[in-house]
């Protein structure tokens, strides 16, 4: 099926999604599904190939394209949307926002990126990994609201429920998971040098 819904209004292509998924199924006939939608792969597939350049760069189910991506590249391409350069020690990275701890990574200490989507931060106080951050924007963008803040001047990006809004210059407490925190290699590092806060989700 070669990009079979990219022409059609987004409630039908959600309609025949379900219709698509329930055929394979009750059929359980082999599909190969090509998309350049994310949300489409993710919501379709098993198993999900990239192909980037001619290579096969990640073969996985959905969900390890979301908490375990191979390199920077393949988590902006899936929406990381906030990345952050640090220097590993143990389970702890520097970085310009302050330590964040992080889960157990087979990396070697040294100079890693962080990448973290923008719907993984939560706005409250919840011990280590938490920071004061002020608002520079926020705006609605259906079914979600999208907002802009910064912490010690470097932007990230946060996605909240449609219902919860920010206002623009108000000081609130974001807290950074470190289980939703993606640990990756100083060479995939160099792809964003300087990119904090900027990748497109």
């Amino acid at each position: 099926m070669d990009e079979p819904l990219s022409h059609l209004d987004r409630s039908l292509r959600e309609e025949l999604r379900h219709v698509i998924r329930s055929l394979q199924r009750e059929v359980g006939i082999t599909t190969l599904f090509v998309t350049h939608d994310q949300t489409e792969a993710v919501a379709l597939a098993d198993r999900i190939g990239v192909l980037m350049q001619g290579r096969l760069r990640q073969l996985a189910p959905p969900q390890a394209f979301y908490e375990q991506p191979i390199d920077v590249e393949m988590a902006r391409f899936f929406g990381a949307g906030n990345f952050l350069a640090g220097v590993k020690r143990g389970q702890i990275v520097q970085t310009c926002i302050g330590d964040l701890g992080v889960q157990p990574s087979p990396l070697a200490d040294g100079p890693v990126t962080l990448a973290i989507r923008p719907e993984a931060i939560e706005l409250e106080s919840n011990g280590g990994n938490s920071f004061t951050a002020r608002v520079q924007m926020c705006g609605y963008s259906i079914p979600v609201s999208e907002c802009s803040v910064t912490i010690k001047e470097t932007p990230l990006k946060i996605t909240l429920p449609p219902y919860q809004r920010l206002q623009a210059n108000e000081n609130i407490i974001v807290h950074l998971p470190k289980e939703r925190i993606s640990v990756l290699s100083e060479n995939a590092s160099l792809l964003l040098h300087g990119l904090a806060g900027n990748a497109s989700t």
